[in-house]
């Protein structure tokens, strides 16, 4: 079955996913907890809540989620940012294009007054997503580490992409050491203990979310937790990337066309991109980049920087084209020649990425050169 819990019907409520580990996220404060020092920070929750539209109460229970989000593959989401400093904003973006990288999808962010898909706040408390807004309570302390922001980040457009945490995964089988996980979520955390069961031990019924695998304690989706909690001593650290089965599962959901040849009147962009005919390498604009990406290893394996002058470096797209006997790389109107300038060959007909993950230039049916632009 496919990876993380996700539907596409259209609903009446909404799913408010509230991500909270402590209001000042780089807090010191740890209290005693069967015999182990833990920390609101070190093991951060997130509380997945039924909001419902008629009455606005919070209602207790298993944890449900109903995608109204209804994305389509290729789509491009307007997103808008409502505060938050240029240097966070920048970060998030940074860290969020990890799912557009493998998700047939392009995040563009317009401005706090555009109209937009989804919307990101930074008001104080909690991180949470409620259908397509984004709120990051703790992202705004200075202090916060750089691999929370990282985390927090991934897991919240995880959520408005429409996956549900993995610990409540119904394959999950997680030997939960009950009387500690009570005992923590109750003193530390402030929850009732059907909160607790609802939010920790309840598994999401089959009968409502059938897509999904089996549990993956290395996704950012799932909840991390010290091995007093389990009867087994598993355990799960703070999770700060997407996991093999988190790229292969969104890539799933939303696919993008198997592409390996570009012509002189295309561009490739970030979402028009080239992929190898064995499927191993994808070749696309990311973070203002023209990257190499691994399709079996999962990273990124090289990568170009485009010409930048002041007046484009913030602005400006970047996009790749053929030009006569020239690979350009532009960003506006600066470009960057790739691979070499062969006077009297002809005019490229075609590039396209091979097989190694190198990109062949193809004049009247043969490859006169080819370029590696791995690291």
């Amino acid at each position: 079955m496919i990876k993380k819990i996700i539907l596409f019907s259209l609903v009446i409520s909404q799913i408010l996913t509230s991500c909270s580990s402590n209001d000042d996220a780089v807090s010191t404060e740890t209290q005693l907890i069967n015999k182990e020092n833990l920390s609101k920070n070190e093991f951060p929750v997130c509380t997945t809540l039924e909001k419902t539209q008629n009455t606005g109460t919070t209602s207790k229970g298993n944890a449900v989620f109903k995608n109204n989000n209804s994305w389509i593959t290729g789509q491009t989401i307007r997103i808008r940012f409502v505060g938050g400093s240029v240097e966070l904003q920048n970060k998030i973006k940074e860290y969020a294009s990890e799912w557009t990288s493998v998700a047939n999808l392009n995040f563009v962010y317009v401005g706090a007054n555009d109209e937009s898909d989804a919307s990101i706040f930074f008001e104080t408390g909690s991180n949470y997503t409620f259908g397509r807004s984004i709120n990051f309570g703790q992202l705004s302390n200075p202090n916060i580490p750089e691999d929370r922001i990282k985390g927090i980040t991934l897991h919240e457009f995880g959520h408005l992409l429409g996956l549900q945490h993995e610990n409540q995964n119904p394959a999950a089988n997680i030997q939960w050491n009950k009387p500690a996980v009570y005992d923590y979520y109750q003193n530390v955390i402030g929850w009732s203990r059907d909160q607790v069961d609802s939010q920790i031990f309840n598994a999401l019924p089959t009968s409502q979310y059938d897509i999904y695998t089996q549990y993956d304690s290395a996704s950012v989706m799932t909840y991390s937790f010290p091995p007093s909690f389990t009867t087994d001593g598993f355990s799960v650290p703070f999770v700060s990337t997407l996991s093999r089965t988190d790229q292969m599962f969104i890539g799933k959901m939303f696919p993008y066309p198997i592409k390996s040849i570009l012509y002189p009147w295309e561009r490739l962009t970030t979402g028009a991109r080239l992929t190898s005919p064995n499927g191993n390498y994808t070749l696309y604009i990311r973070s203002q980049k023209l990257i190499l990406y691994s399709n079996t290893e999962f990273r990124d394996l090289g990568s170009i920087t485009p010409n930048i002058k002041f007046s484009n470096a913030l602005s400006s797209n970047v996009y790749l084209i053929i030009s006569g006997n020239v690979i350009h790389l532009f960003k506006g109107s600066v470009s960057k020649t790739i691979g070499p300038n062969i006077p009297n060959i002809g005019n490229i007909d075609y590039i396209t990425l091979n097989n190694s993950g190198n990109i062949d230039a193809v004049i009247n049916g043969e490859v006169k050169f080819s370029v590696n632009i791995k690291d």
